[in-house]
């Protein structure tokens, strides 16, 4: 089934669920136990998720613990409010956002999570291998305590962890990092008790599991080097766009204001430097351009601005030499070196 076809059947999966009154889980979500036999439970009230879960932990070469999942293919981000992490005997206790290749207990995966205390209150974890140890970025200051959102994205295999008091104003937790996963994933909440045989539950609100909206992946990279006096720039279409604003210029500033729109399109590339479209003239020897993509839904009001992206072309001369230009008193065998120009 194709990314375009996915995304439009799990939709954008925003799920504040204030109606829901029947303890159901919404359509398109399911709950399951993975690595452990003692089963946990998950339900929606009011807008509540209440997710009960047992198991040693989400942690090591293999997770034991109840996951409530959805399924998403390539670029997506889910979203909860963390409200209670619940009663039990262990604070190393664990519930939170999570995408994983799959349901088995061994799956690569990448989670933040929030605790009753230790590690700060908050954890990031990665397994970045089938049936491998887990890495945790954590013990941030101040600690975490509930109320507390956790989000996780993933942009090709770059998995991105945040947390946050309101839900508007995110820091980052830790660094991105590398997990190569399938593009058909599982992505949801997960509960840990962090003790076998005890039952544990962490309530959550507003949970959010949605394709990222905002253009991603430019080519060419950014912060590139590029040779030719012309560009193919290509990206990563956000998954809710319909068309897109391309924004070019060799001022940061016009391509950050909105000043340098080029125009709007449905391909996700566009031709820069030949002789015809919206930039016909070739690119400059020694400059540096900047450019940015907006996606546009299918309303044609609701926009997504992405980031400014650059990349650069060599000088046309040799730069940069060491020893520095003018510099006395070097030794007799010292290694010449500088930039090289263009050609």
């Amino acid at each position: 089934m194709c990314k375009k076809l996915m995304l439009l059947l799990f939709g954008i999966l925003v799920l504040g669920l204030a109606g829901n009154a029947s303890g159901a889980l919404p359509a398109g979500w399911s709950n399951q136990d993975i690595g452990t036999t003692d089963p946990g439970s998950a339900d929606v009230v009011g807008g509540v998720w209440s997710v009960t879960g047992n198991g040693s932990d989400i942690w090591g070469n293999s997770d034991n613990c109840h996951m409530v999942y959805t399924q998403f293919s390539g670029n997506c981000e889910v979203t909860a409010l963390v409200t209670s992490v619940g009663d039990g005997t262990n604070n190393w206790a664990k519930g939170g956002v999570m995408i994983r290749e799959n349901l088995t207990g061994g799956s690569v995966n990448s989670c933040v999570m929030c605790t009753p205390s230790n590690g700060g209150g908050l954890t990031f974890q990665i397994r970045p291998t089938a049936d491998a140890a887990s890495t945790s970025q954590h013990t941030q200051a101040p600690n975490v305590t509930p109320p507390h959102w956790v989000k996780i994205r993933r942009i090709g295999d770059t998995f991105t962890a945040w947390r946050s008091l309101d839900g508007v104003t995110w820091d980052q937790q830790g660094t991105e990092q590398t997990v190569v996963m399938a593009e058909d994933v599982y992505v949801g909440i997960v509960v840990t008790s962090h003790q076998d045989g005890e039952l544990r539950t962490f309530t959550f609100e507003n949970v959010t599991a949605e394709p990222v909206k905002f253009a991603t992946v430019p080519d060419p990279a950014d912060g590139e080097v590029v040779t030719d006096l012309w560009a193919n720039l290509q990206w990563d279409a956000g998954g809710t766009a319909a068309s897109h604003d391309v924004y070019f210029s060799e001022s940061y500033d016009a391509v950050a204001s909105g000043t340098a729109l080029l125009g709007n399109q449905t391909d996700n590339w566009l031709l820069i430097g030949t002789g015809s479209g919206p930039y016909p003239d070739p690119l400059e020897l020694g400059k540096t351009y900047y450019w940015r993509v907006d996606e546009v839904e299918a309303d044609g009001v609701t926009k997504h601005p992405g980031n400014i992206w650059s990349f650069s072309l060599p000088a046309a001369i040799a730069g940069n030499p060491g020893p520095a230009d003018g510099v006395r008193f070097v030794d007799v065998d010292v290694d010449l070196t500088w930039a090289a120009g263009y050609g």
